[in-house]
């Protein structure tokens, strides 16, 4: 649109600004709408890593709570099972991080 204006003289400056304007105003348009869309897709990811946190805190009080009155296998399994979920919770916040970065390279945003 602004070759189209700079093609008549007498236009390009009066309009050649307001091309301008439309132009900052579109990108900061986009901007916005692309940060509310981060947040978006953040907040769609966060409660699976709260819940994995949670899961694996229960598993370590669980097996810290339960080395004065078990046996010391079973407490050894649920530190395990508690390990295990630590690892899981890792690997899902990669997943959600490469998804993340995608995702807003997909909508142009990197």
């Amino acid at each position: 649109a602004k070759i189209a204006v700079g093609a008549v003289p007498v236009v390009v400056n009066v309009m050649g600004g307001a091309v301008e304007i439309a132009a900052a105003a579109a990108a900061t348009l986009r901007s916005g709408s692309l940060v509310a869309a981060a947040v978006f897709l953040l907040l769609l990811c966060i409660p699976l890593v709260i819940k994995l946190l949670i899961i694996m805190l229960i598993f370590r009080l669980t097996a810290a709570a339960a080395e004065f009155v078990c046996e010391e296998r079973l407490v050894e399994c649920i530190d395990a099972a508690g390990e295990y979920t630590g690892l899981l919770l890792g690997v899902v916040f990669l997943a959600e991080g490469m998804f993340l970065f995608s995702a807003l390279l997909l909508l142009g945003g990197l």
